[in-house]
């Protein structure tokens, strides 16, 4: 679930983004059965959940749901396709669908029906709006959102307990309390509703504590707020990613967010599990989507290079890569550049050219890929490397040790040789030694290629501080890590830093 990722600052709608992302299950207790279509959708069986909720907007021609579901299905297509204008056109139709409906019965006599209508109604104008800022059309978006908040304005008015709409509304509370200043500049020209984070924030905890339907999209939605830059508590966003996990029965979808958020944190071989459980699960069944599968794979591959075992990381690519291409140029550049770190470290990095023709990578993105591993064709020690982590795969740790000192004396200024002779004597208890292969680490890691490679060398001579009784040395240590540009692991240190006397780094 990386969806920050198409979330625009200029965006005068962007908080709207996170309602449709985190919120499949807005149905009222009065409106049709959408159960099997939600579980279908919570699980990541998308074919399933679109069937299914095509045919609910066929047999229920009045109710919202049926539309409002099918715009979902085709905003996931949009996650990787988000200059697909036309893709973007239909899921604008089929949200206009729900709102028309919607307004049919928001003036009903029936209370039930009557919030059923003002939350549907609500929502789908707050993602069309999301939906039209995306591609520009900055006024028409403004409309939309003023429209869809006064729908959830009346809904809590009218039922201030109603978990659809306080869940809706928490979504646009918070997000309108942190658009960019511009926007907000603009806000007031526009007549767009402010937001109050601290409300949306307890409005979304009631969610996820009381509501039937989407308690899960509650927490998730949470767990991503708590994982973001404004708030940055990452143990609060894992407790909220364990209690959806435990709520959906190891939902893959549910628990891909939950490995993400472990591999950012640098719980490398937690992570690690739950997406080879997840992976195994989605594999044996045939009603999962390739894209699922895909992403669980990446996840465990990234997290074995970064565990330092690139032989697993490449098996578990190629195995996948046999018939399972990524589709689109950002996921092709992913993959490439993963199996490409992990090829550079074993001397396979003459495989690269091939498999970039296999998976049909355009030129754009070969040019890219060949830039960044061109270099590394001659590499000298590549086959002694290879050996060394055949050898701590193997659980040789001695021999492995042995072999990249080996390495170390014929190539002195290379960083990585450095961290990893650093890292396995740190594993071997035998933290002097680590020490000054570690600093090396630091000082020859240059530019944000080698940003990882230094962070975690930081995170493991400040764990090793600590372990002498000096926290404050440590601090520092931590403080430079979270600091490093580009370093992808700064949830890593900023726990470090919070909380005193975490275990060894796994990097």
């Amino acid at each position: 679930m990386r969806t920050a990722a198409n979330m625009r600052p200029t965006h005068l709608i962007s908080m709207a983004f996170m309602i449709l992302a985190a919120a499949p299950a807005l149905a009222g207790s009065a409106g049709p059965d959408v159960g099997p279509g939600l579980e279908a959708l919570r699980s990541g069986r998308f074919d399933e959940a679109g069937a299914r909720f095509v045919q609910l907007s066929l047999q229920e021609p009045g109710a919202p749901e049926g539309p409002f579901y099918e715009a979902f299905q085709t905003w996931w297509r949009l996650i990787d396709r988000s200059a697909d204008a036309a893709l973007r056109l239909a899921m604008e139709q089929r949200l206009a669908e729900s709102a028309r409906r919607a307004r049919a019965m928001e003036s009903s006599d029936d209370a039930d029906l009557r919030q059923r209508g003002l939350v549907f109604l609500g929502v789908s104008l707050l993602i069309d709006a999301q939906s039209k800022a995306a591609r520009g059309a900055h006024f028409s978006a403004a409309g939309q959102a003023r429209q869809g908040h006064r729908a959830l304005s009346r809904a809590v008015a009218e039922r201030p307990a109603d978990a659809d709409a306080l869940f809706a509304m928490g979504t646009y509370n918070y997000y309108a309390d942190h658009l960019p200043a511009f926007v907000k500049g603009l806000r007031f020209l526009l007549l767009i509703p402010g937001g109050d984070s601290a409300a949306g924030i307890h409005q979304l905890e009631r969610a996820g504590a009381e509501s039937r339907l989407f308690g899960v999209e509650s927490l998730v939605l949470l767990a991503h707020i708590f994982s973001g830059s404004y708030e940055e508590d990452y143990a609060r966003a894992l407790g909220y990613l364990d209690r959806a996990v435990s709520a959906t029965s190891g939902s893959p979808m549910v628990s891909l967010a939950r490995a993400d958020l472990l591999y950012k944190m640098g719980r490398l071989a937690e992570a690690a599990e739950v997406s080879r459980l997840s992976l195994e699960k989605t594999t044996k069944a045939d009603d999962y989507p390739s894209q699922l599968v895909r992403a669980l794979a990446f996840r465990l591959a990234a997290c074995r290079v970064k565990l330092r075992d690139p032989l697993a990381a490449l098996r578990g690519m190629d195995e996948t890569l046999a018939g399972n291409l990524p589709e689109t140029e950002v996921e092709q550049k992913r993959w490439l550049t993963l199996w490409g770190e992990a090829a550079h470290d074993v001397g396979r990095i003459g495989e690269l050219e091939p498999l970039m023709r296999r998976i049909g990578a355009p030129e754009s993105v070969a040019n890219q890929i060949r830039k960044k591993f061109g270099s590394t064709t001659g590499d000298p020690v590549a086959a002694l490397r290879a050996e060394a982590f055949g050898l701590a795969a193997a659980n040789r740790s001695r021999d492995a040790v042995d072999q990249f000192q080996a390495i170390a004396t014929e190539a002195p200024g290379d960083p990585r040789i450095q961290y990893d002779l650093g890292r396995l004597l740190q594993q071997q208890g035998r933290l002097g030694e680590a020490t000054p292969h570690l600093k090396a680490a630091v000082d020859l890691a240059k530019g944000s290629s080698s940003a990882d490679l230094a962070g975690w060398a930081l995170l493991r001579l400040g764990w090793q501080l600590e372990q002498e009784g000096k926290r404050t040395e440590a601090v520092q240590l931590y403080r430079r890590a979270a600091d490093l540009k580009q370093f992808g692991f700064r949830a890593a240190a900023l726990e470090r830093l919070a909380r005193q006397g975490a275990p060894p780094p796994e990097g």
